[in-house]
Parts: structure tokens; C-alpha cells; sequence
């Protein structure tokens, strides 16, 4: 025998044999997730270093030696950070959301600025 409440609870009741009665409840779907946390932690994440990548590459090594100094020198190591978040599947959606954020206003603060 099987029921459904209102609120989406499943109700059901089964003898096996000789056995007592199993009462089972089940509850009602949940809703997927509107905002998927890793993905959006990615973007947040991939604007942040799109944003001060460029500008540290720049300003950091012309501090310790002037002529090495340049806007495209974050990007090795951007590369390499989402190669590996990429790699596990536990971190893919972040590193989804951090390859396009991060370069797409990277690339474009290092060209505007070149």
C-alpha cells in the first residue's frame, strides 16, 4: 500500500512474508540549487585575479629588477592554477568559472594597458 501526503511526502507500507509491516517514508524532492557555489566561486574568484594579475606582474618584479617587469606575466602561473583545478573533478566547476572570468579581463587589462 502506498500513499502521497499534500507537502509531497511519500508513504508506503509493505509486508514481506511473514514479517512485520515496513513503514517507509520518503520525502518530497528538493529543488536543485539556483546558483551552482563552486561556479560562481570560479567567477568571483577569475575577476579578482583578472583584475590584480596584470597589475601585480607589473608592478612586483620592477620593483627587484626594472627591465623584467611586464602585464603578461601572470598568465604562467594563471595557467597552471587552472590546469589543476581543472584536472580533479571536485574542483572542475570552480576552475570553469575561474579560466573565463580571469581570462577574459586579464587579457583584456594586459592588452588595454601593453
Amino acid at each position: 500500500m502506498q500513499a502521497e501526503d499534500p507537502a509531497g511526502y511519500v508513504i508506503s507500507i509493505a509486508r514481506h512474508g511473514l514479517d512485520e509491516p515496513i513503514l517507509t517514508v520518503a520525502s518530497p524532492a528538493f529543488p536543485s540549487p539556483f546558483v551552482d557555489r563552486g561556479l560562481a566561486a570560479g567567477l568571483l574568484a577569475g575577476a579578482g585575479v583578472g583584475c590584480l594579475g596584470p597589475c601585480v606582474a607589473r608592478v612586483g618584479p620592477s620593483a627587484v629588477i626594472p627591465g623584467l617587469a611586464s602585464y603578461w606575466g601572470w598568465l604562467p602561473l594563471f595557467l597552471l592554477v587552472v590546469g589543476g583545478s581543472l584536472w580533479f573533478p571536485e574542483t572542475r566547476r570552480f576552475g570553469i568559472g575561474l579560466a573565463v572570468t580571469g581570462t577574459l579581463i586579464g587579457i583584456t587589462i594586459s592588452v588595454i594597458f601593453s
